[in-house]
């Protein structure tokens, strides 16, 4: 068993400027938490899973990938430029240079964010910090949820009103939700456009977008399971691995929603 205290106790943060790795267990799974200077919940996460036995698991590279703030392969560098640092480019000049954005990444992280973590070297260790990740991340621990949250889109379960984006398309809550916190609209664009291009007589359709590194691919699946051509895009910043929508076509539009909105 593991006690989460130290995961929000402001004593046993460490700053990512000077993260000290080789202090921690070198096997196990861990659990930890990022905050930012102003105290406020920024990030969950977990490390050390893969693996049958605790000692097989390697729990280290988490802390230090986010260290070195390289967006391949690390989904909370992507959250951090995404939320943090392109907000504060907005209206400054940019001179484009290999390995900058990563860089702004790194100087961000190691300015203002902190860690905390524990450990849980048991055999059981890496089911019992995923379910400690999922109920932080679904508010259950003090009533905090973390500002970057991938499940805060489980929310929406209906919708209240239809967001127009196009004459022929309409976002759910859920959807336009997803628009604006990841800065997607485009994915909309896409979907509508692909919908329209491609005249599908189906009247329910999903859609996906898969996500590696910074490219992406987006396809349409109809309701006789026939993928259509999928469309690659040469370039993404979209802040999560994977993305789903059901594009359900109510006689006038179509209508674009959260499987949990279905």
């Amino acid at each position: 068993m593991i006690t989460i205290d130290p995961l929000v106790n402001p004593a046993d943060r460490i700053p990512f400027r000077e993260p000290v790795v080789e202090n921690m267990a070198s096997f196990g799974s861990i659990l930890y938490t990022i905050w930012n200077k102003g105290g406020d919940f920024v990030y969950v996460s977990i490390g050390g899973i893969r693996g049958q036995a605790a000692k097989d698991r390697k729990l280290r590279s988490r802390i230090m990938q986010h260290w070195q703030g390289m967006r391949s392969g690390d989904q909370f560098c992507i959250y951090v430029q995404e939320y943090f640092v392109l907000p504060q480019m907005i209206g400054q000049p940019y001179e484009a240079q290999n390995g900058k954005i990563d860089r702004m990444v790194r100087k961000y992280i190691h300015e203002h964010l902190s860690y905390a973590y524990v450990i849980d070297q048991s055999d059981e260790g890496n089911k019992r910090v995923r379910d400690y990740e999922r109920s932080i991340q679904q508010g259950a621990w003090q009533g905090m949820k973390p500002l970057l949250n991938p499940r805060e889109l489980d929310q929406f379960i209906g919708t209240n009103c239809y967001h127009r984006v196009s004459r022929t398309a309409v976002l759910t809550d859920g959807a336009r939700y997803l628009a604006e916190r990841a800065h997607c609209y485009w994915l909309m664009d896409v979907i509508v456009s692909y919908l329209v291009e491609l005249d599908i007589q189906d009247w329910f359709v999903l859609a996906t977008l898969d996500v590696s590194d910074t490219k992406g691919v987006v396809s349409l699946e109809d309701g006789s399971g026939h993928v259509h051509a999928p469309q690659e895009i040469p370039f993404t910043d979209f802040p999560l691995p994977v993305a789903r929508l059901f594009a359900n076509w109510n006689g006038d539009d179509w209508v674009l929603m959260l499987p949990s909105e279905y």
